[in-house]
């Protein structure tokens, strides 16, 4: 079922503002900047540290937010199209960089920096 709505997703993505996509790219670099800074704060510190690593750089977006983002255009609602249009804007890059980031952090030195900021990890 996710299967097919992703593809529904794909075939209906039209950011044709390229401002949308940038405002999707921002929302999505500060979620990727937050998001360890809050793993620090708020998991366990009895987690291992390769899985509050992996914690720190999951953050992607989907299913529930695509089909949110749908109802306001739908509904004909004045700025739908620009709210449609951020939020799968934020659902793409978001699950790209977060693929990318999931390689980088197993595969070079970035997992070293991220370890050494969650050092209170066990």
């Amino acid at each position: 079922m996710q299967t097919f709505f992703f593809v529904f997703v794909g075939l209906s993505l039209r950011i044709e503002k390229l401002s949308l996509g940038v405002i999707g790219l921002a929302l999505v670099s500060l979620m990727i900047i937050i998001r360890p800074v809050v793993v620090r704060l708020v998991v366990n510190k009895e987690v291992p540290k390769n899985d509050a690593t992996v914690m720190s750089v999951m953050v992607p977006k989907g299913l529930a937010a695509a089909a949110l983002a749908a109802l306001p255009f739908q509904m004909g609602v004045m700025e739908g199209e620009m709210i449609r249009g951020i939020v799968y804007a934020v659902i793409l890059f978001s699950v790209l960089l977060t693929s990318v980031l999931i390689f980088a952090v197993h595969q070079t030195g970035l997992r070293n920096n991220y370890l050494s900021f969650l050092r209170k990890f066990s």
